[in-house]
């Protein structure tokens, strides 16, 4: 049998076999219950097409809620430099543009 020697490390050069099924069937479960603990995660239905349209309403259509000096104590900026930022973002970024989705 040839071996390479890397420093203190001994490289064999000989194909890796499975000294019994035992070890292939130990990792297959730890896999499995992989799976299993992941389909037992709690889902929280955040209901964000609802919060978008609150949000909207309380600070950004024609009559808001809220007046533009308790958007900044929430927010921590002024609105008109919010809606700045956001302007700045959508014209630069064709991400964060409307557009059509064939889907």
């Amino acid at each position: 049998m040839e071996h390479k020697k890397i420093g203190s490390t001994i490289l064999l050069d000989e194909p890796f076999e499975w000294s019994n099924d035992s070890s292939l069937e130990f990792f297959m479960k730890a896999i499995e219950e992989d799976d299993t603990a992941r389909s037992k995660r709690k889902v929280v239905n955040r209901n964000r097409v609802k919060a978008s349209e609150i949000l909207h309403r309380d600070y950004f259509c024609d009559d808001p809620k809220f007046d533009e000096a308790f958007f900044e104590d929430m927010y921590r900026m002024p609105k008109h430099l919010f809606l700045k930022i956001t302007h700045d973002v959508e014209s630069r970024y064709e991400y964060f543009q409307e557009s059509y989705d064939a889907i």
